[in-house]
């Protein structure tokens, strides 16, 4: 009887290894996908991947991970609804395997954060991102780059909510740490410009935002991991402040360059690229262009046309 038990164990043992083995694969082909930006694949993947993964138990940074990845590829395919009780999950589970002040809580914290700002429920964004900020300074200190990231985040999403004083020190902080730390990332740096632009356009004073911009886009500009989508939203940022203030031809320009960046980008910038047609018909207008500002209108509309198509 020892005998068999014995062989049972050994027989649990490997095919619990087994398991973890093809859960492994399952993750690393996701992940890869994900980074390839190949959403819908990258799900298939993964929702596998989760059905290895709640082998481990509801305690296991596997299974957090797991729900983690699976959010990200839902989110990246626009299903933000469908990701939410997937984030919220690898939160608790997080929170269980570590413990809820643990440093390891604070990513799955701010992800949650991070959709909901996309759901565009600031609200319940913020509290998740004053603990995120918490729980990454306990363990970064008080001048890191990970504390930088955190300070933006919730200085950010302060704006969002009309909480500017509140909001300004949290963004100066974030950009004094990225000017100051070294191996700070330039399009850290040019987040941290167009944040402080972002928060003096909510206080109207749009002349105050424009150098905070440009410095942003000349900063991606010159960066060498700057995309398309990166180039496409700095243009747009600083197109739209001097829409505000007046500047028309020089806001039509930067709309059209937004527009050929963003349509480089492909699907992803499917809806960056109907908001450049849109911004530069606007701006068209302004200058008595009709003709071409309806050209604009019609582009925005199947550029938004295709983009409601895919996330579906």
């Amino acid at each position: 009887m020892r005998r068999l038990a014995i062989l049972a164990l050994v027989f649990a043992c490997s095919a619990a290894r087994a398991d973890e083995a093809a859960w492994e694969k399952l993750v690393e082909e996701g992940e890869k996908l994900l980074d390839e930006e190949q959403y819908a694949d990258a799900e298939g993947r993964l929702r596998a991947a989760l059905g290895e993964a709640e082998a481990f138990g509801d305690a296991d940074e596997r299974l957090a991970t797991t729900l983690t990845d699976l959010g990200d590829a839902l989110r990246g395919r626009r299903k933000l609804l469908e990701s939410e009780p997937f984030y919220k999950r690898a939160l608790a589970v997080s929170e269980k395997a570590f413990g809820a002040e643990d440093p390891a809580v604070a990513g799955p914290a701010a992800d949650l954060a991070d959709l909901y700002r996309d759901l565009n429920r600031p609200a319940q964004a913020e509290p998740l991102y004053r603990r995120a900020l918490k729980l990454v300074e306990t363990e970064d200190g008080a001048n890191g780059l990970e504390t930088a990231s955190a300070a933006a985040d919730l200085g950010s999403i302060l704006v969002e909510l009309g909480k500017l004083e509140d909001a300004q020190p949290l963004l100066d902080r974030a950009l004094r740490i990225r000017e100051s730390a070294a191996g700070a990332e330039p399009l850290d740096l040019a987040d941290s410009q167009t944040a402080l632009g972002d928060l003096q356009t909510a206080r109207g004073k749009h002349a105050d935002a424009e150098p905070r911009f440009r410095k942003a886009l000349e900063i991606v500009r010159k960066a060498r991991d700057a995309g398309p989508a990166d180039r496409g939203s700095a243009l747009a940022d600083l197109a739209e402040c001097l829409g505000r203030t007046g500047k028309h031809d020089e806001s039509e320009a930067l709309w059209e360059q937004a527009a050929g960046e963003w349509e480089k980008a492909g699907d992803e910038g499917l809806e960056g690229l109907a908001d450049a047609h849109a911004g530069r018909a606007a701006e068209l207008r302004a200058l008595k262009r009709e003709d071409e500002a309806a050209k604009e209108d019609a582009a925005a509309a199947e550029a938004e046309k295709k983009a409601a198509g895919l996330a579906r």
